[in-house]
C-alpha cells in the first residue's frame, strides 16, 4: 500500500477510485464501503484509495472538547493494508484546511490523484461549512468529470452501524456488542509501564504477570471494570485480563489501566501492548489488601480463560 501525505506527492497510474473521510473505527459499515470500492477498482483496472485526515478534525476545530477515537492512525493504516487498499492519503488537518472550499478540495483530488470515481456515504459532506454534501458533489462530478457513487449505510436490527453507536457501547462496558458492529474486538494500545503491586516492577502473581499501561489521551476507554482480553506483542497473542480504573470518557490521567497476562514471568517493559477486549467480567471493586486483590484476579483469570476458550472454539 502506498501512503501519501500530500496530493502533490502523487504520481499515480492508472486512475483512482477513492473515498474520503475520517473512518474512525473502520467498522462493518466502513468495511462494506471500502471493501466494495477495492473490489470494483480491481474489476475496472484502477487503483483503490482512501483520503483521510490527521489529527482528527474535531481536535483542531474544537480543541476545548475531548476527542476520543476508536482507532489510532497506525491501527487504521494496518487495517486498510489488510483489506488490500492500494493508496492511503493521510492529510494533515489544520484550520486553514478547514476553510478550503469543497470544489477546491475535490478538484485537487481529481487533478493530482487522477480520481475517476468518488464513493461516499449518503450522509457525507466535506469542505468549508460542510458545503460539499451529496447534492453539491453531484454537481461537481458533472463539472470536473468524475463519477459519484453514494453507498447506503449498513444496518443491523437496531439501526445504522455508526462510530457513535460503537462509542456508546464501549463507554457502557458492552465491548462484546461493540465487537459485533466493529467486525473485530475493540483494541486498546498502551505502553507497558511499571508493575501494579506496591514495591514491585512488573510484579508477578501466582499464574500471571501484571503491568500498568500508559494509554494515549485520545484513546476511548470503556467503563470501569475488569475485562477478558487478548494481548498482542511481537506477533504473539497472550490470554489476559484488563482492569480499567479511570474516567469512562477518556484517559485524563485519573486512575489506571492494568493488564494481567496469563503468562507468568513475562517481561514486557517498554514496548507497546495491543489489548483486544472480549467481554466485561465485573465492575470496578476496591480491595483492602493485596491478598484480596490477588484472589479476585485469579478468579477473573479463570473466567477469562473459559471465555477465551469458547471464543477460540467458535467457527471464524
Amino acid at each position: 500500500m502506498q501512503i501519501l501525505n500530500d496530493f502533490a506527492d502523487a504520481k499515480l497510474d492508472p486512475d483512482l477510485v477513492a473515498t474520503i473521510g475520517t473512518y474512525d473505527g473502520l467498522h462493518r459499515g466502513h468495511q462494506h464501503l471500502v471493501g466494495s470500492l477495492i473490489a470494483h477498482a480491481k474489476e475496472i483496472g484502477a487503483l483503490s484509495g482512501l483520503i483521510t485526515f490527521h489529527p482528527h478534525p474535531q481536535r483542531v476545530l474544537h480543541p476545548e472538547l475531548p476527542t476520543i477515537c476508536l482507532t489510532t492512525q497506525n491501527e487504521k493504516t494496518a487495517l486498510l493494508q489488510e483489506m488490500g487498499l492500494d493508496v492511503l492519503v493521510v492529510l494533515r488537518f489544520t484550520l486553514e484546511m478547514s476553510r478550503t472550499p469543497a470544489r477546491g478540495f475535490v478538484r485537487a483530488a481529481v487533478e493530482h490523484l487522477r480520481m475517476r470515481e468518488l464513493w461516499v456515504g449518503d450522509d457525507f459532506a466535506l469542505g468549508r461549512h460542510r458545503e460539499g454534501d451529496v447534492a453539491a458533489l453531484r454537481r461537481l462530478a458533472q463539472e470536473l468529470g468524475f463519477r459519484l457513487r453514494v453507498v447506503e449505510m449498513v444496518e443491523n436490527d437496531e439501526g445504522p452501524i455508526s462510530s457513535t453507536r460503537i462509542r456508546a457501547l464501549i463507554l457502557d462496558g458492552r465491548v462484546d456488542k461493540a465487537a459485533e458492529l466493529l467486525g473485530r474486538p475493540y483494541s486498546i494500545v498502551g505502553k507497558v509501564m511499571s508493575g501494579v503491586m506496591p514495591g514491585h516492577q512488573q510484579s508477578q502473581g501466582p499464574g500471571f504477570s501484571a503491568f500498568e499501561l500508559a494509554v494515549p489521551s485520545e484513546c476511548l476507554l470503556p467503563a470501569d471494570g475488569t475485562y477478558a482480553a487478548c494481548a498482542s506483542l511481537g506477533g504473539q497473542r497472550h490470554p489476559a485480563v484488563l482492569s480499567i480504573e479511570a474516567s469512562p470518557c477518556s484517559n485524563d490521567g485519573v486512575g489506571t489501566v492494568r493488564a494481567y497476562l496469563l503468562k507468568p514471568g513475562a517481561d514486557l517493559a517498554g514496548p507497546d501492548l495491543i489489548v483486544q477486549l472480549i467481554q466485561r467480567l465485573r465492575s470496578e471493586h476496591l480491595f483492602d489488601t493485596e491478598e484480596q486483590l490477588t484472589a479476585y484476579i485469579l478468579r477473573d483469570i479463570q473466567r477469562a480463560e473459559r471465555i477465551l476458550d469458547v471464543q477460540a472454539g467458535e467457527p471464524s
